[in-house]
């Protein structure tokens, strides 16, 4: 799902604004996690019917947060010619701000999905976002410069 995705961020880049590439990524990013773990949780009837409604939730929780994150890139790209030691700073707490609020929202929904499925099928769920949201963090980061 991986190659999928770079194969058609790729496609995206050449033939879209960036928030037609942002909405497309968003996209294919929740398809390939629910194909994911679809294929590597296996859930018993009761416990899938408690379980994707949440999990849905803390997907749209989470966007909350990446809007966050891509406001953070426009605001850093805006500014990355003129940027200032005072904007810099602010960005930079901006950033804490968004990976603090990503934890809360991932140790939150831990704690609920905790409440409806064994422990070892959440470590697993939890080992799947991590994969995910690594590589999309990385990905994002590889076309993000550094700063002058």
């Amino acid at each position: 799902t991986g190659l999928l995705l770079l194969l058609l961020l790729s496609a995206a880049a050449q033939a879209q604004s960036l928030d037609d590439q942002i909405n497309l990524i968003r996209q294919i990013n929740n398809t390939d996690r629910e194909a994911v773990i679809t294929l590597n949780v296996h859930f018993t009837s009761v416990e899938s019917a408690a379980f994707w409604p949440l999990y849905r939730e803390y997907r749209a929780a989470q966007a909350v947060n990446g809007e966050r994150r891509v406001a953070l890139i426009k605001d850093y790209a805006a500014h990355y010619e003129s940027m200032t030691d005072e904007k810099a700073g602010q960005l930079l707490d901006d950033f804490l701000a968004f990976e603090q609020a990503f934890l809360d929202t991932k140790r939150e929904y831990t704690d609920r999905f905790r409440r409806i499925l064994p422990h070892v099928k959440v470590t697993r769920i939890m080992q799947i976002e991590n994969k995910v949201d690594n590589a999309v963090a990385s990905r994002i980061s590889a076309e993000i410069p550094l700063l002058r």
